[in-house]
């Protein structure tokens, strides 16, 4: 009979001892719990206490996004996809944070590539590694690859996503049916586009987190299709699920490049009113979004603004999305951040045209005899 591996009475002090300031640590609050737990985690990391500093990490991921520490966040869960490849500890909490991590894994500075490109790699393992299927892999690579720039690739990872079956690690059928009503947007086939968001807003059982994810990247879609009734109305309600939500920062933005054209009075309201909780923030892909719409506000308010603090500021924000722009695109190998900037300079452009062709309709409407 083979005989259990006894550890040392020291390590088994020291395991004791890491336990019970884990479970300390746990009833602790706020700034308190925080200070504990990165305190603990040293002594994981010192005293190679791998378990413990597993769920350590995932405790302090928790308590980092509560905080929008993003950046902080990402990197202790990059180190725990390692230390599951190494030492296979329960895959749940990373599967359940991978979606999480996936959007906003490029949403930082101080990420590098390799490291994104790594994040994905290994996280396919873990998933295959747990048995689940790969669908919701594919459907936050598929997003990845799309947010970048990186068309070809991103409609053959689509694909890839269709084909694999739906398990308990699965999404949601309202946020994969979202994200499959904008491929059809993206890929200019605005009736299924149209018919399957559809269904997502009427769905009675689609969480309150889907809408608040979906209505506020629906809006350019319909925009684009002048439904003007389902472009207000997506505005409107995508504003109320996401207002007052630290974490939905990059769903306003969304919002507000599309508000900026249609009344860049009330835009300018919004921006005034969140424009601290962007300048806060680490997420520069809302930076970048808050930034266009303050591009586009100087360009319709400029006039109107002219010599005020609100220009300056407006003028500041533009610039930091000019150079989050230029790292971003750097960084990816792609053109997609300048590329959302022209497309928002050309709808703009093209609204404002016709505004101004109505009006002077109405102004000499002979002319149109």
């Amino acid at each position: 009979m083979k005989e259990s591996v006894q550890l040392p009475m020291g390590v088994k002090k020291v395991k004791l001892e890491i336990k019970q300031l884990y479970q300390k640590s746990l009833k602790l609050k706020a700034e308190e719990k925080v200070d504990s737990l990165e305190k603990l985690l040293v002594i994981c990391e010192d005293t190679a206490e791998h378990s413990y500093g597993y769920l350590t990490r995932f405790e302090l991921i928790k308590e980092y996004k509560q905080l929008n520490k993003i950046y902080s966040a990402i990197k202790l869960y990059l180190a725990n996809v390692h230390v599951f490849l190494e030492y296979r500890f329960n895959s749940k909490p990373l599967l359940n944070s991978y979606s999480w991590v996936a959007k906003h894994i490029d949403s930082v500075f101080n990420i590098k590539q390799k490291e994104i490109t790594d994040f994905f790699t290994h996280m396919k393992n873990v998933y295959e590694i747990s048995g689940y299927s790969l669908r919701s892999y594919y459907q936050e690579y598929y997003n990845y690859l799309m947010r970048v720039g990186r068309w070809e690739e991103g409609f053959a990872t689509y694909s890839r996503w269709m084909v694999e079956s739906r398990d308990e690690s699965s999404q949601s059928i309202g946020q994969e049916e979202s994200d499959r009503a904008f491929y059809y947007f993206n890929v200019g086939d605005y009736d299924n586009g149209k018919y399957v968001f559809e269904a997502v807003k009427k769905g009675t059982d689609c969480p309150l987190g889907t809408r608040t994810y979906a209505y506020p990247r629906a809006v350019k879609y319909y925009f684009e299709l002048k439904d003007w009734e389902m472009t207000t109305y997506l505005m409107q309600r995508g504003y109320e699920y996401a207002k007052g939500k630290s974490s939905a920062i990059e769903e306003v933005a969304e919002i507000m490049k599309s508000l900026t054209i249609l009344n860049p009075k009330i835009a300018l309201k919004l921006w005034e009113k969140h424009r601290c909780s962007f300048k806060n923030s680490e997420n520069k892909r809302a930076k970048h979004s808050f930034g266009i719409s303050s591009y586009l506000l100087e360009k319709s308010l400029g006039t109107h603004l002219a010599g005020s603090q609100k220009l300056k500021k407006l003028e500041q924000n533009a610039q930091e999305m000019y150079e989050i722009q230029e790292y971003m695109d750097q960084r990816n190998g792609t053109d997609a951040y300048h590329e959302e900037l022209m497309y928002w300079e050309e709808i703009w452009g093209n609204y404002n045209k016709r505004r101004k062709h109505k009006k002077l309709q109405q102004i000499n409407p002979d002319d149109e005899r």
